[in-house]
């Protein structure tokens, strides 16, 4: 009996001890991961950060030390819906609080939503007794009052030089196969938004304005402006409903060339982080007026409706690529220029510390046409043929930034049409230089 009493207590304690290092063993694991995330947070290594901290969430799940900095290290690293869910989580258990709170004002204030903003930063002074930390608040409540008005909206001027080698010439605006017209032109871009509400709605007004003036070819100048409506509102986290309404209008030369209004809503899903999934809707009402140079321009005139999706594939914080696909139906007074299309898109963008942006795109844009197109050849022979069309589009954009405003790009644009019918073939070289500023 004695010996049997003996043998317990010895497997007791020797479990008690097994315990005992097993606890041992993740409360250090959970120490060494806390104190190298802080030395990598500390040190602005925000990716190494997070990997840390989730680590130590792992050997202590409900942590609120560790919940804290993984989510002051996601908002650093720009992660900023992430940022929010972790931090409105350890605000929920009491945790560091005044922190807590300013670090959710730093949230808000890097998405724009300033209302939000300053009622975290208000609150986090209430609860602080840190004197460094009030400076901080204050430094972004003087920001936001006295910035607020600078920050709502955005102006970018471009200035450009542009070698085409085939201007497009007729009214389909396709150039002629057996004549082809190339020239220089300057480029003058401006675009500015004005953000009328930011929050919980967040609603802009928009405006661009584009000139090209051909150093031969004045005829052929084009001037554009475009008027943007947008509205933005996320009724929950991941989702992101969108609507936006455009007023553009074109002279070719000095002839009006088109009027179109367009309606375009939205959503953008978060399914994966960091990766959006966007559906799109767009219906355009187009109105195209003859002039001398397209004396039946106005055959195109109608409607054009368009299904499209768009997904984002972030492989690196600095490398993601874009893949996206649309279904059009364009609807025109004269039944050769009406298609069914199908376009299918990619891009890729990189960003290289910060000093050079690359981005390169792809387009493969199939079309059928529901009428027959007539013509007539250099026999004086009418022919009559339902045409099909694929356009390859291939680009690539380098930007580098040479000052806080000021910007230059090198741009390189090949686009090939394949057709059934003859004049319709073409290629086209756009070679480009801009110098962007921002204010």
């Amino acid at each position: 009996m004695l010996k049997q009493i003996y043998i317990s207590l010895i497997v007791i304690f020797a479990l008690i001890s097994c315990s005992s290092i097993v606890f041992a063993d993740f409360e250090a694991e959970y120490e060494i991961n806390i104190a190298k995330g802080v030395s990598k947070l500390n040190s602005k290594d925000y990716g190494d950060a997070i990997e840390l901290f989730n680590a130590a969430l792992k050997a202590s799940p409900d942590d609120s030390k560790a919940m804290l900095m993984l989510g002051i290290s996601l908002s650093r690293k720009g992660r900023l819906n992430e940022a929010e869910d972790v931090l409105k989580k350890v605000l929920n258990k009491q945790y560091e609080t005044a922190r807590t709170n300013y670090e959710l004002g730093v949230v808000k204030y890097k998405e724009g939503d300033y209302a939000s903003a300053k009622e975290y930063f208000g609150q986090a002074e209430r609860l602080s007794g840190d004197a460094s930390l009030n400076t901080s608040i204050k430094s972004f409540m003087t920001d936001m009052e006295g910035g607020a008005k600078r920050k709502r909206y955005h102006l970018d001027a471009t200035l450009g030089l542009q070698y085409d080698s085939n201007v497009p010439l007729d009214s389909k605006n396709e150039p002629r196969q057996w004549k082809h017209y190339s020239d220089m032109r300057t480029i003058f871009y401006l675009k500015g938004n004005y953000a009328i509400i930011e929050s919980p709605l967040r609603l802009t007004a928009g405006y661009s304005f584009y000139q090209s003036l051909h150093l031969r070819l004045s005829s052929l100048n084009v001037q554009n402006h475009n008027f943007e409506l947008k509205g933005e509102y996320s009724p929950v986290n991941k989702v992101t409903f969108e609507g936006k309404y455009n007023f553009d209008y074109t002279y070719l030369g000095s002839d009006a060339y088109s009027r179109m209004h367009t309606l375009s809503p939205s959503v953008r899903l978060m399914l994966i982080k960091n990766m959006p999934t966007k559906l799109v809707y767009s219906y355009s009402k187009r109105g195209f007026f003859d002039t001398k140079k397209t004396s039946d321009n106005n055959d195109r005139s109608g409607n054009m409706n368009s299904y499209g999706i768009e997904q984002k594939i972030s492989l690196l914080e600095s490398l993601y690529f874009t893949l996206g696909y649309y279904h059009e139906k364009n609807n025109t007074q004269e039944p050769g220029d009406s298609f069914r299309g199908n376009k299918y898109i990619c891009s890729v963008n990189y960003e290289y510390a910060k000093k050079l942006t690359v981005k390169g795109r792809f387009e493969y844009y199939d079309r059928d046409y529901l009428g027959e197109t007539e013509w007539e050849d250099p026999i004086f022979t009418i022919n009559r043929k339902t045409r099909h069309d694929i356009t390859r589009t291939y680009g690539v954009t380098a930007t580098m930034p040479i000052s806080p405003l000021l910007s230059v790009s090198l741009d390189q644009t090949f686009i090939n049409n394949s057709s059934n019918i003859y004049f319709a073939d073409y290629t086209r070289s756009i070679t480009g230089i801009f110098l962007t500023a921002r204010f």
